[in-house]
């Protein structure tokens, strides 16, 4: 596991710090197959632990980009002066892959990602989250 990385270790850190199983790793055939373990549903607690995340994603930054794109489509550009971030490599993968890998934002030239015609807008589970509704 050395050689893949101090990641492999925060990862199952993490499982123990939500009480979640460990994940399995397997090669298989050249590929490294990670496989996560939960119980999710009413009941067993992951709900509670889902959105407990869910809610430490949602900076001041988030609910700003969110706030921005819920009024029509916008450029990424405006996105992250909405965000307030300076840096555009770290606006985008800390603030808008997030903001799109949770489901708040989407492409409105989902096939062409790098147009440069490409806006986003906020999605229905994005204004859940400006709703406080997570």
């Amino acid at each position: 596991m050395e050689v893949w990385g101090r990641g492999t270790n925060r990862v199952i850190e993490e499982c123990r710090r939500w009480d979640l199983e460990p994940p399995s790793f397997e090669v298989v055939t050249g590929s490294l197959w990670v496989t996560f373990t939960a119980a999710i549903g009413p009941g067993s607690g992951g709900t509670d632990q889902a959105t407990a995340q869910v809610t430490e994603h949602v900076t001041e930054q988030v609910v700003a980009m969110l706030r921005a794109a819920a009024e029509g489509p916008v450029s990424r550009a405006a996105l992250q002066v909405a965000a307030g971030i300076k840096h555009r490599e770290h606006f985008r993968k800390a603030y808008l892959e997030l903001a799109m890998n949770e489901g708040w934002l989407e492409r409105t030239i989902p096939d062409k990602p790098r147009s440069p015609k490409q806006r986003y807008r906020t999605t229905a589970a994005g204004r859940r989250v400006l709703s406080g509704g997570v």
